[in-house]
């Protein structure tokens, strides 16, 4: 997992390979040898991590520096992070963002929370909408200009190089928006049927 990480927090830049290690350690050596199990514990509940998975992450972590954490006091504070984390107006906000969450909720805010999540991703899921008919727009009009050069008595391969450009540009964009209108569409199936 460490390894995963670490590759997401690669950055390209201009060709070069920028690593950010340090700032994508879930957690450094100072907090493990501090051990503040219960707010560690709360800062990930808060965040919505999954605490099985999160708990051994830290200890293979922690295990570099000698240490190993403590798993009640983590769970204690991961619980009441999840009060945090499980507030309605939180669920909204991840669904706005498309954001994927975790079924950790106590059942007496899950409810709550996860219908303001399928409000959230249903304004997600309109505005997806929108930039799909928005690129497809696009790609409509800048397929029918390419058309036009092409069947134009005095070809221009600066123009037609131009619109092939566009063409391409409006293809990625369109079918990077009907990945997340469709990834979406499923997110707001898959929880509107946990809720009956």
């Amino acid at each position: 997992m460490r390894g995963l990480v670490r590759f997401f927090c690669s950055t390209i830049v201009g060709g070069a390979v920028l690593l950010v290690v340090a700032n994508c350690a879930i957690i450094d050596e100072e907090q493990c040898l501090q051990g503040d199990w219960h707010y560690i514990g709360y800062a990930d509940g808060e965040r919505g991590f999954m605490p099985n998975a999160r708990i051994r992450e830290i200890g293979e972590e922690c295990s570099t520096y000698g240490v190993v954490p403590e798993d009640d006091l983590y769970r204690e504070g991961h619980q009441l992070g999840l009060r945090w984390y499980c507030r309605p107006g939180n669920g909204y906000l991840l669904g706005e963002e498309g954001k994927e969450i975790n079924d950790l909720c106590p059942s007496d805010l899950r409810p709550a929370f996860v219908q303001n999540y399928l409000s959230g991703l249903t304004l997600n899921m309109n505005n997806m909408s929108y930039k799909v008919l928005e690129y497809s727009t696009a790609l409509e009009l800048v397929s029918r200009h390419y058309n036009q050069l092409l069947a134009s008595e005095e070809l221009n391969e600066k123009d037609l190089e131009e619109a092939s450009n566009r063409i391409t540009y409006a293809t990625w964009w369109l079918a990077y928006y009907q990945f997340l209108l469709s990834n979406t569409e499923a997110k707001i199936s898959r929880w509107s049927m946990s809720l009956n």
